[in-house]
């Protein structure tokens, strides 16, 4: 391994706070100020909460029809399974004599 490489890696893991605050140029940290203008949940107007209310009401009756639909295939496929075992097991009963 060459020496002066290992330096200037050192040299680079090194903490340096003044000089490397690339991060706080950065929009992924969620700063206090911005994040009422950005997310509705947080602002403080009556009409966008209740707006965002309605919205999550109609996501809620969504996610309900979703879990409907799931549910019932879950009982169809698991129905279709017992029979279709029930008919193996007669398939094997009926070849075995």
């Amino acid at each position: 391994m060459d020496k002066g490489r290992f330096a200037q890696a050192l040299g680079d893991m090194a903490t340096r706070p003044d000089s490397y605050q690339i991060w706080k140029d950065y929009d992924f940290l969620e700063r206090p100020d911005k994040a009422k203008e950005k997310d509705p949940k947080r602002s403080n107007n009556i009409d966008t909460l209740k707006h965002e209310i309605v919205k999550m009401k109609h996501e809620n009756k969504d996610l309900a029809a979703e879990l409907d639909k799931h549910q019932s295939l879950l009982k169809l496929q698991t129905d279709i399974e017992r029979e279709n075992r029930q008919y193996f097991e007669q398939e094997k009963k009926r070849l075995e004599v």
